[in-house]
């Protein structure tokens, strides 16, 4: 409480340092030629924002399909005319001593909205690189700052220190390629570092597909803070993120912030190390007008601004419905110049915020899903609408991402490389083999992220006859080493070409095939063979085969597929390779492994289950994924068996759960 109360007391202080800037500003004069106003006067702001565009939440996707012709004419125009450049002094940035300190000469602080370090640095100076950005209501929602050089660390920590954060959010990777990113500023899992008066402890450590968490404690003296830091990872260079991708960091993160509100959140992106050029980013992200949240990055104003942006309007939309994104960017601006940096990032801006309305992502705990299911079954026989699953699954085909002809376009080129032309993969996410001058490049294939690591899954139809040696390559290209026929070997006809049955050595092209050893079993058999190729090393291989799934989708499957699964996770962890799934088309029977795949991961690492979130990812790369009813009702019946006898941490809630609601329900 003491915190909380120090942390509005600041608050109070800053406003009361603008208002007296901008009125000693307004007696001297002395405004940037670009904004001859107050930024702060209501009655001016009008004048100020020359865009007005309110949008109802419920309009929003058909705006972005109007924006988005013409090669996204009406994106780029709309952001064209947002006011941008130095708008207000800021003469503290420029001063000698404080030069050194900042990471681009174009990018400065203005003194009205400049974050005053009380505790000066070892220099002298109360200088930081950062600034004090208000929400859609006009409160001290964010700091954005750029990333910490060197020489800034110590000050960096002495924000954060100073402002109470408790949550970072991170957006970038220490490397992208051989480049060098961003100065680890915190220490490995399970280590300390210390920076000045400071400690940093490192306690835990959760790995995602596209973000990481970690538990910090910074210590001074004999005062501890505890810090989360939230890292979004693949963001990569000149790109842009998956707009449901950054929807679920940013969910998220504002899971973990409810346990703080009213504390600050400091959220903080790469930067790259060049010669001439260094780019790191910083977001913020405002979880309710009693606290700041804290976001940097190497400059602290691109993707620093665009998930400021997110976060804040969407809070808006919960508030009134609507939202206005140009008005918001301006507002951004007069406090820190330049915030969202290119037209690619304010249009995310718009596609995130569609997702985030677009379904309603339903996570459940191991004993509520049971408790779900069973209900499901026992009142909902014979009446589809009453069954929560069954609602799920006709928001989710009515969400589902609509694509164009043109987005499978490399699959109607290579038509004599596609079994069944119904399913093709997407360009954006097809796996390319390496070129050779026999062979093309393509393959009927995709890449999946798991609910741990991204483009470590792969979906594909069986290879064909012609294209054996194809399917070989991409094996060896894609470093995988776990493969997985949803049927029997010997009913797919190209397995005699290449499978070592019967112990024999095989040859295809420039790969040989050899058995090394064998594992059945009642359900699926197990089998290690070793890929040769010249010129590269040899790959241990696992080959699955089910042996016994049906072709219905019936219970007697749901072992058989959970038994794999379980298997398959445990391997895919204790290694970086990539997993391989076959079926008929790389889409039917495909579908329901990769959803219980990413389901029994999502269960060990956080205990919670959210079938229509994992259903949504994996159909943005595969469409064709979980298309009938029947296979999301099977998804959930398996993973309800899987948690009722797989898991035993649940087993004896679960009992008294269904007995009370058993006795209920007659």
């Amino acid at each position: 409480m003491i915190e909380l109360q120090t942390i509005a007391q600041r608050k109070s202080t800053i406003r009361d340092r603008r208002t007296i800037f901008s009125e000693s500003i307004d007696v001297a004069g002395n405004w940037a030629p670009l904004c001859a106003v107050d930024p702060f006067a209501n009655d001016q702001r009008g004048s100020f924002s020359r865009l007005n565009k309110t949008i109802s939440i419920k309009d929003l996707q058909d705006i972005i399909g109007k924006m988005s012709k013409y090669g996204d004419a009406g994106f780029k125009r709309e952001y064209k005319q947002i006011r941008k450049g130095k708008l207000y002094p800021y003469d503290e940035a420029t001063k000698p001593e404080n030069i050194p300190k900042n990471r681009y000469k174009a990018i400065y602080p203005y003194d009205h909205s400049r974050v005053v370090l009380e505790s000066l640095s070892p220099d002298g100076t109360d200088y930081i690189n950062a600034s004090y950005i208000e929400d859609v209501e006009e409160e001290l929602s964010y700091i954005a700052t750029q990333g910490p050089k060197e020489n800034t660390m110590y000050d960096f920590w002495s924000m954060v220190w100073q402002e109470y954060v408790r949550v970072i959010v991170c957006l970038t990777n220490l490397t992208d390629g051989i480049k060098i990113k961003c100065a680890q500023y915190w220490p490995n899992a399970n280590e300390t570092m210390k920076i000045g008066h400071f400690t940093i402890r490192t306690k835990t450590e959760k790995v995602y597909a596209n973000y990481t968490i970690r538990r910090l404690y910074i210590k001074k003296g004999q005062k501890e803070l505890m810090v989360m830091m939230c890292q979004y990872t693949e963001w990569k260079d000149q790109d842009i993120p998956e707009p449901l991708n950054l929807v679920i960091f940013h969910r998220h993160v504002m899971k973990i912030t409810d346990s703080y509100r009213g504390y600050y959140i400091l959220v903080h992106c790469r930067h790259e190390i060049k010669k001439s050029l260094s780019l790191s980013l910083s977001l913020s992200l405002s979880l309710s007008l009693s606290y700041i949240l804290f976001i940097f990055i190497s400059a602290g104003i691109g993707r620093t601004g665009t998930f400021i942006a997110l976060d804040a309007l969407y809070r808006e939309v919960l508030k009134s419905g609507k939202i206005n994104v140009p008005k918001y960017v301006e507002t951004m601006r007069r406090n820190r110049v330049n915030m969202i940096q290119t037209w690619n990032q304010y249009k995310i801006v718009y596609l995130a915020l569609c997702e985030s309305f677009s379904g309603t992502s339903t996570s459940y705990s191991p004993n509520e899903f049971l408790k779900q299911h069973l209900k499901s079954n026992v009142n909902c026989r014979g009446n589809l609408s009453e069954s929560p699953f069954y609602r799920e699954y006709e928001e989710l085909i009515r969400v589902r991402r609509r694509y164009t002809s043109n987005d499978f376009l490399t699959g109607h080129e290579n038509t004599y490389a596609n079994d069944t032309a119904p399913v093709l993969p997407l360009k954006k996410y097809a796996c390319q083999l390496t070129y050779t001058k026999e062979r093309e490049t393509y393959y009927n294939a995709v890449l999946l992220q798991s609910f741990t690591s991204n483009d470590c899954l792969i979906s594909a139809p069986y290879p064909l006859l012609d294209n054996t040696e194809d399917f070989l390559r991409l094996l060896k290209d894609f470093n995988v080493h776990i493969v997985i026929f949803t049927c029997p070997l010997r009913d797919v006809a190209s397995s005699t070409k290449w499978f070592p049955f019967n112990y024999k050595k095989k040859r295809v092209g420039s790969f040989k095939i050899e058995f090394t050893d064998s594992t059945p079993s009642r359900k699926f058999t197990s089998t290690d063979i070793v890929l040769r190729s010249k010129g590269c090393p040899d790959m241990n291989l696992k080959v699955i085969e089910f042996t016994s799934w049906r072709e219905e989708l019936s219970s007697t499957n749901y072992k058989v597929l959970i038994d794999v699964v379980k298997q398959t996770v445990v391997e895919n962890i204790q290694s970086d390779s990539k997993l391989l799934v076959l079926s008929s088309d790389g889409a039917k029977r495909c579908g329901p492994f990769f959803v219980v795949f990413n389901a029994v991961q999502q269960l060990f690492r956080d205990k919670e289950l959210d079938i229509f979130l994992i259903t949504r990812l994996l159909q943005i790369r595969r469409p064709e994924f979980i298309s009938t009813w029947e296979e999301y009702e099977f998804c959930n019946s398996v993973l309800a068996d899987y948690i009722q006898n797989g898991l035993v941490y649940v087993n004896s809630k679960y009992r008294s759960i269904r007995n009370t609601l058993v006795s209920f329900i007659r």
